[in-house]
């Protein structure tokens, strides 16, 4: 088994920043079973992180039975103010909505033969965008006004104007060189019913004057012939390349300034919202206690953030501990040396490591235990995942003699490739021992690890023993008071 398992001390309740340590360690080893506990380990408490979170008031007026108004019942103002909000809230929707339907029949513009009639149906793409705000007068009071003021005169109006200049500029062209008669008036007809408010009478906009600046933007200019060839004044005929590339701009334009629009919108119900939480007194309170909840963490991700750390930093062979955790607040329960011991060593061997606030030091991984605490051979986390590493590389490693000769070249070749690795390891701290032959021993051969028997049934057995280095998990100082000797 190559895996290692990180378990959470589940916290049944936290009040005061104190979790009940004895029954929710208790319950969990109660559910944890008795087999392969060296392949585990277990941590409290919970941590107090520090995520951003941004509750609506939408949603915690939904959450709470009739919302706000059933905890505020003789406050008649706040009731009228939460519901003119909610009807804020259904408008601004609404219109999303609206933007996503008309968005998604005129996002593009669609150029394929490059005539008149494409042209015709792509301006009124552009006319069908700004729709989406045509009719204002449906709204509710506050957003009407918004709408018109803010975002009909200040954003969008400019582009009715764009347009008509757009269409007047194409519209004074002449069909071509053979034809010099004007081109057919665009059939695109727009309906003032359809923009109200303050976007005034579509129909009466005329052309700007003096300066169109679609003028000369969306044709080509044919110079003047004179005899013998057939006498043609200078003119001007349409470029529907030009135009495409104008009206594609245009229309890009359009649409941004749209959606610059609700991101305004969106700023405008933020500040209504805001003004409406500040008469609500049990809103803050209530968003503090939901920030702690959401922000009440179990501990084993940060925890296998620290394996992985110390794994790429120190080696495998380095107990996870006596290492910071980073980016949190605090924890949930504030844990001593007399609870941590009772975590350490009980009964049924199965250790939980503490996670500590030490002052001047910050917040501590203070434990490497796995839960088979009562296992000298397997009680530290660093021993075992060495282990399971030392395993797995060897096996891996091995794979390539597998349908290799079981001779003896082949054994050296073995002995040699895992002896390598392992005096890696030592040199690195991971083993114990003065010497390399102190730290680890690999033997394979006739005799030694095999039977002639184990070679006929095609078995190649090597022996690997090594001393793993284990944690000083207690630093003990005896001190000794000496006589005057000069």
């Amino acid at each position: 088994m190559d895996r290692f398992t990180i378990m959470d001390v589940k916290q049944t309740k936290v009040q005061n920043n104190a979790g009940n340590l004895d029954s929710d360690s208790g319950e969990f080893r109660t559910r944890v079973g008795n087999q392969f506990l060296k392949y585990g380990a277990a941590y409290y408490p919970y941590l107090q992180a520090n995520f951003p979170s941004t509750f609506r008031f939408k949603d915690i007026n939904e959450a709470i039975p009739n919302g706000f108004k059933t905890l505020y019942p003789n406050n008649a103002d706040l009731k009228d103010k939460i519901d003119l909000f909610k009807n804020l809230y259904t408008d601004i929707i609404t219109l999303k909505s609206s933007w996503t339907t008309i968005l998604a029949a005129n996002k593009k513009l669609d150029w394929v033969t490059l005539n008149a009639a494409e042209l015709n149906s792509n301006l009124g793409k552009c006319w069908n965008l700004l729709k989406v705000f045509g009719n204002p007068t449906t709204l509710t009071d506050k957003l009407k006004q918004y709408i018109n003021e803010e975002v009909i005169t200040l954003k969008l109006l400019s582009y009715t104007q764009d347009l008509v200049d757009f269409r007047k500029a194409y519209q004074k062209l002449s069909k071509s060189v053979a034809d010099d008669s004007p081109v057919a008036a665009l059939a695109l007809v727009i309906t003032d019913a359809d923009y109200k408010g303050n976007w005034g009478t579509i129909s009466t906009i005329t052309e700007s004057a003096p300066i169109n600046r679609y003028d000369g933007a969306l044709s080509n200019t044919v110079q003047a012939t004179v005899a013998p060839d057939p006498i043609v004044p200078k003119h001007d005929i349409p470029d529907f390349t030009k135009i495409q590339v104008v009206l594609n701009k245009l229309h890009i334009q359009i649409m941004n300034a749209i959606n610059q629009a609700f991101v305004s919108i969106e700023d405008f119900e933020l500040i209504n919202e805001r003004n409406l939480i500040l008469q609500i007194p049990l809103y803050s309170t209530i968003i503090s206690k939901l920030s702690q909840k959401l922000n009440t963490v179990p501990p084993s991700g940060a925890i296998a953030g620290i394996y992985a750390q110390t794994d790429a930093t120190r080696g495998v062979w380095k107990a996870p501990a006596n290492v910071s955790i980073n980016g949190i607040l605090g924890l949930t329960d504030d844990l001593n040396d007399k609870d941590q011991q009772e975590m350490n060593i009980h009964e049924t061997g199965k250790s939980i490591n503490a996670i500590r606030k030490f002052t001047g030091r910050g917040t501590l991984v203070w434990g490497a235990r796995t839960l088979d605490g009562n296992s000298n051979d397997w009680r530290y986390i660093n021993v075992r995942r060495l282990a399971n590493m030392i395993e797995e590389a060897t096996k891996k490693a091995c794979m390539q003699f597998v349908f290799e000769p079981n001779v003896a070249q082949t054994w050296i070749n073995v002995k040699g490739m895992i002896e390598n690795y392992l005096t890696t390891l030592w040199n690195d701290g991971a083993l114990a021992g003065a010497k390399p032959e102190h730290a680890f021993f690999v033997a394979v051969g006739l005799n030694q690890t095999m039977s002639a028997q184990d070679i006929l049934d095609g078995k190649m057995i090597v022996k690997i023993g090594y001393a793993p280095s284990r944690p000083a998990e207690f630093i003990i100082l005896e001190f000794k008071q000496m006589q005057q000797k000069s």
